[in-house]
């Protein structure tokens, strides 16, 4: 509901219409102006002596609708407008001004309209005056100072309203009375009167803009003053100027002199004020009786939509029965609580309202029309929470009112009305009866429940009540439960457990702890339990009692004890068996220490076979190396001969020289290979290096040429592929040497017709592969598993040591990560080694 505006409030916004109708009309008088001027239809000499400028034509236009903006105090966009029309305004009159008070010419003047030198009242052609100039400023002033809105600001704009009410009334005065040194100075200055009256308006408007503050607060008051004030101002200000110029028009027409004439203007000021002052002395002192009045019905208008407020929006529901109508008033609440908003017209008589809902017991039986609460009031009862159940017949909903009422009477002891209040109460009744179903559930639960359960009060530490599991596991009966404190039934070394943190619940410091703790059975024996607690607390937070359950752990705190015995006994047993355990790991160090010195042994007596071997291919290759070099130093002896012979039977040449010496130089550089090869051989190699496998097989080869032609073997070499290895070359080199060196002997030793010891490299399934292969008629199947075994050999003592094969795999295997094994084939043996990648 919209509140009422108090008189102050509607008389401010009679003014604040007045200031801005005063805006506008000032800003239509600059606008029709300044349409003449650019129009050409307005010059100096045109409807009156003096001619508002087209500067100031459009500054009043701009500060009139300003002004009209900034006192309608709309919303901020609307001030932002008045902010930017004020703003040209009061630039181009502070320009105006400085150049009248400086003598300088910004070349504004003629800017929108043009005017011819020589017009009246100006030394410039369309230049505004000083008057308007200065007006025109302080007006744009007083306007930013309205829109900023505080007490100072508003205070100033009003003074320099008063100062523009000032300046446009003392050149309408001046036209007036013909006063010309009230609104022109000639050949220097001169003011329109159009412009005074506008500047006028300009003024009033600032001081009318915010009524209620600074200066017109005081005309605007509900006070006596403020209505003295408001009925004084008009005259003060009207009747002067109009006795003034009745008198100077009645001299200025010869009907009397100038001493006569004041003395009619004293007269009459005296006899028109005199009835002024008699007749607002009545109108104030009606207009006290009338505000006094007005405050009253505001005052009773107020306190009635107070109390309808109140009443509309009490918590409760609210009916108030009219005692002569019958009539019924609800409130807000009543309705919400029937579902009647919008049926207010057909329940305001208690038979309509019958109509529509109906009333029974809480037991479900139709209450008769006599016995509801409405009826009850009005026959003079007083209702105390009576509960009904309400239904609406339009709608299925059903509910639980509390109704209470009373009769109201005059004091005559006549019934006037009765009041009726309800509460729903359908909430409450149903948390009501699912707390009576709660507390029947946990009474099952507490008497059935298998583990012992019981609450505590803090005064004595007695039990309040006990189930009857807890009974049984105590042997006590619940009389005796409940008659002894529960630390007399505590065992007397756990009784700390317990009573510390029990003491702290009391405190309200814990709202919950267990503990395990041994009760005293009535048998004497003592019952170990689990106790957890809870506190329940009262309405205020204190705390109320504590709900125990209590589990019998006996059985478990038994098998504990075991269990710590059994603990105990493995305990020794474990140590028992660790002592044991410690004597078998020294006897196993001292074992472990005698193979690894055996291993280490072991060790020196390989890297002695090996040593062993190398030095017997050394032998074998030292005789090889004789046994190629003694063709050579043959061929070499006959070719000196040869040389020597050829001389003493003249003819040895130059030509033959040459010839004989690069025969000699071939053969010392195959002795001179020879010896290269051998080096190599022998050669050691500290860490493992990519070889080529071809080169090296080629190069032992040759080195057991000699042998190998002795005995007339055939050695073919095939090349399939390239292939590369990381390990010592040497001691590959020194496995092939041994493979070919046991070729060889067996074919020696089974006398083999046409000798053959084939070597092939190449590639299978990506691995690297050299075999060799003979044609002895292969390798017993008796031994073929003890090929590679040290000492092992079918040779005699004189011609062999059967360390050759194992050396051999070790290389391959250990290494050099790749595998050497034996097969037979359908003419002799076959050794494969096999590299990956």
């Amino acid at each position: 509901m919209v509140p009422t505006p108090t008189q102050e409030e509607r008389t401010e916004q009679y003014l604040r219409r007045g200031a801005v109708l005063s805006g506008i009309v000032a800003a239509v008088i600059g606008a029709v102006h300044l349409a003449l001027w650019l129009s050409g239809l307005l010059t100096s000499s045109g409807l009156y002596s003096f001619v508002m400028k087209t500067n100031a034509s459009l500054c009043l236009a701009l500060s009139g609708f300003a002004l009209a903006v900034a006192a309608a105090e709309r919303t901020r966009p609307w001030r932002w407008w008045s902010a930017v029309l004020a703003a040209p305004a009061t630039a181009i009159a502070a320009l105006t001004l400085a150049e009248h008070l400086l003598d300088v010419d910004f070349g504004i003047d003629q800017f929108v309209a043009y005017e011819e030198p020589g017009a009246l009242g100006v030394l410039h052609p369309n230049r505004m005056g000083p008057p308007g100039a200065f007006a025109f400023t302080i007006c744009g002033i007083g306007t930013f100072l309205l829109l900023q809105g505080k007490g100072v600001a508003i205070r100033m704009a009003q003074s320099l309203g008063l100062i523009l009410c000032l300046l446009g009334l003392m050149g309408l005065l001046g036209y007036l009375y013909h006063v010309e040194g009230f609104y022109a100075a000639p050949r220097v200055t001169a003011i329109a009167w159009p412009t005074s009256f506008s500047i006028f308006l300009l003024g009033v408007g600032l001081l009318l803009a915010r009524p209620r503050e600074a200066f017109t607060a005081v005309f605007t008051s509900p006070t006596p003053g403020g209505f003295v004030s408001r009925a004084l101002l008009l005259p003060a200000v009207a009747l002067p100027i109009l006795l003034g110029w009745l008198v100077l028009a009645g001299e200025f027409h010869g009907l009397y002199g100038t001493t006569f004439s004041i003395s009619l203007l004293v007269l009459s000021w005296i006899v028109t004020f005199s009835a002024i002052v008699y007749e607002i002395g009545k109108r104030a002192d009606l207009h006290v009786r009338l505000v006094e009045d007005q405050r009253t019905r505001e005052a009773l208008l107020q306190s009635e939509e107070k109390l309808r407020d109140i009443i509309d929006n009490m918590a409760e529901g609210l009916i108030v029965i009219d005692a002569e109508t019958a009539g019924l008033y609800w409130n807000r609440r009543a309705l919400e609580m029937y579902d009647f908003e919008e049926e207010l017209d057909a329940i305001k008589t208690f038979e309509r309202m019958v109509q529509k809902i109906e009333l029974r017991t809480l037991e479900g039986e139709l209450l008769p029309l006599e016995q509801w609460p409405i009826r009850r009031v009005m026959r003079g009862e007083e209702l105390h929470d009576v509960e009904l159940l309400v239904k609406n017949k339009e709608q299925t909903w059903q509910r639980i009112y509390s109704y209470r009422g009373a009769a109201i009477r005059d004091p005559k002891g006549k019934l006037q009305m009765g009041v009726l209040t309800l509460r729903d109460i359908t909430v409450k009744r149903h948390a009501q009866e699912a707390l009576r179903e709660s507390e029947e559930k946990f009474r099952a639960v507490f008497e059935q429940a298998a583990v012992g359960m019981g609450r505590v009060t803090f005064g004595d530490a007695r039990w309040i009540d006990v189930n009857e599991a807890f009974c049984n596991m105590l042997g006590y009966s619940r009389e005796e439960m409940l008659a002894t404190p529960w630390p007399e039934m505590t065992h007397p070394d756990d009784l700390d457990l317990d009573l510390i943190p029990f003491r702290n619940m009391a405190a309200g410091e814990l709202d919950s702890y267990s503990v395990e703790k041994r009760f005293l059975h009535k048998a004497g024996r003592h019952v170990w339990a689990r106790l957890t607690l809870s506190l329940v607390r009262d309405l205020r937070g204190g705390p109320d009692f504590e709900v125990a359950i209590v589990e019998d752990i006996t059985r478990r705190k038994e098998a504990e004890e075991a269990l710590r015995r059994a603990k105990d006994e493995l305990e020794l047993r474990v140590r028992e068996r660790t002592a044991e355990l410690e004597q078998a790991y020294v006897a196993l160090q001292r074992e472990t220490d005698q193979r690894l010195a055996a291993v280490e042994d072991l060790r020196e007596k390989e890297q002695l076979l090996m040593r062993q071997s190398r030095l017997a291919a050394m032998g074998e290759m030292l005789g090889n190396i004789a046994h190629q070099w003694r063709q050579p130093l043959n061929v070499l002896g006959l070719l000196v001969q040869q040389m020597q012979l050829t001389y003493e039977v003249g003819n040895f040449s130059g030509e033959f020289l040459k010839g004989e010496v690069a025969k000699v130089m071939d053969l010392i550089r195959h002795m001179s290979d020879t010896i290269t090869d051998f080096k190599d051989f022998l050669k050691e190699e500290k860490e493992p290096q990519p070889f080529n496998v071809n080169a090296a097989v080629v190069a032992t080869v040759t080195l057991l040429e000699a042998p190998l032609k002795a005995m007339r073997v055939e050695v073919r070499i095939e090349q399939t592929d390239e292939l590369v290895v990381t390990g010592h070359r040497n001691e590959f080199s020194h496995v092939i040497m041994n493979l070919v060196n046991n070729a060889r002997e067996a074919l020696n030793e089974r006398a083999v017709a046409t000798p053959q010891i084939s070597i092939r490299l190449f590639k299978d399934a990506g691995r690297s592969v050299v075999t060799v292969t003979d044609n002895a008629g292969g390798i017993a199947e008796e031994i073929m598993p003890r090929m590679f075994e040290p000492y092992f050999t079918t040779k005699g003592p004189d011609k062999g040591t059967g360390i050759g094969l194992y050396m051999s795999k070790n290389i391959i295997e250990k290494s050099m990560g790749g595998r050497l094994y034996v097969r037979n084939t359908g003419e002799g043996a076959e050794f494969r080694i096999e590299f990956s990648g």
